[in-house]
């Protein structure tokens, strides 16, 4: 691992700060069809001033809440427990915090709350929302150095709400993906293989379409994102107009491929998810993570980042969560890391 322990650390916050901020901004145009989307401009540039609910600007919805509940979980389990993940969301139901949460994980929750063990309460197949995906981005953090954890702990967190092995293999390919980020740079197609080596097993149509990805690249993004939007889908349905659904298959090939588009620029990552309409605070808060896991704070635009609703927080559950995975590191990781950060002090 090349990073220095203060990069380690500052990609941390990153990953959960440029979540929260993706889906901040997403979540005042959630729904919105691409077409409509295209005539505002800068839509990027700022939280628009009024959200959703009477909420006020810079606040985030459900998909930030339910991955800093992941976070909390962890913390407080000290390691990836289904059990403590469970009881983190239900949580955020029973003391009514909770905004605006897809209907699949509204239904799980309920069955928690009514004393159904975490293992049973999970919506049945056919219910393929991208929830588990969203929340996944702390295991990606926490297994890093260990990607052969990930399949495993990323389906336990994920039946938690969602028993659809499509919706499992999405939580797989956000961890991974978030995992992979933390890693020396890499091309998109070597990126790609390696985050469907981790679906593969569990949902091969999906890594399939992840190897695909970089093959859009050359395509305009709202191209790229109408072939997106019908992945998974029967070629036998209607074509999609309304943008990218919370269908767990393109919501998480938008954020990768915006991701990969945008070369680190945080911006225009966001402008890609955002103008391809539909669920916009999802696609928008994997993607934000993703490219903050990538590129660290210094990517994430100062104002963005200084408006985000509870930063504060946010920060000290990225901060907790690094000081419990460096505890948790090999030795000969932690030496490294600490010789990289001592020789990054002498230049």
């Amino acid at each position: 691992m090349s990073l220095s322990h203060a990069a380690l650390c500052d990609r941390f916050r990153a990953t959960l700060l440029g979540g929260a901020i993706g889906d901040a901004l997403g979540f005042p145009y959630e729904g919105a069809a691409p077409a409509t989307l295209a005539r505002l401009p800068h839509i990027a540039d700022d939280f628009a001033l009024r959200s959703r609910c009477g909420l006020s600007k810079g606040r985030f919805s459900d998909d930030t809440q339910m991955m800093l509940a992941v976070v909390e979980s962890i913390l407080i389990a000290a390691k990836v427990d289904g059990r403590t993940v469970a009881a983190c969301l239900a949580k955020l139901w029973a003391e009514g915090q909770i905004i605006l949460a897809d209907p699949v994980c509204n239904e799980a929750v309920g069955r928690l709350l009514k004393g159904v063990p975490w293992m049973s309460s999970g919506m049945e197949s056919g219910y393929a929302t991208n929830s588990a995906a969203v929340r996944a981005a702390p295991l990606g953090l926490f297994h890093f150095d260990n990607i052969a954890k990930l399949p495993r702990d990323a389906e336990n967190q994920a039946v938690v709400t969602h028993k659809d092995a499509r919706s499992i293999a999405g939580s797989m390919a956000m961890a991974a993906a978030i995992a992979h980020s933390l890693s020396d740079p890499m091309p998109p197609d070597t990126f790609c293989l390696r985050v469907a080596a981790v679906v593969r097993a569990r949902d091969p149509e999906l890594a399939s379409h992840i190897e695909r990805l970089p093959q859009l690249l050359a395509y305009e993004p709202s191209d790229a994102a109408r072939v997106i939007s019908n992945a998974g889908l029967s070629p036998l349905l209607p074509k999609s107009c309304l943008g990218i659904s919370n269908f767990v298959y393109p919501s998480v090939l938008m954020a990768l491929y915006a991701c990969l588009r945008a070369r680190g620029d945080f911006r225009a990552c966001m402008d890609v998810v955002l103008r391809a309409g539909g669920d916009t605070d999802s696609v928008a808060c994997m993607a934000g993570a993703i490219l903050g896991a990538q590129h660290g704070c210094g990517a994430l635009p100062p104002r963005l980042l200084k408006g985000v609703f509870d930063r504060q927080r946010i920060v000290a559950l990225a901060d907790a969560l690094f000081a419990l995975k460096q505890r948790s590191l090999p030795k000969e990781v932690i030496i490294a890391t600490a010789s990289s950060r001592h020789a990054g002090g002498r230049r």
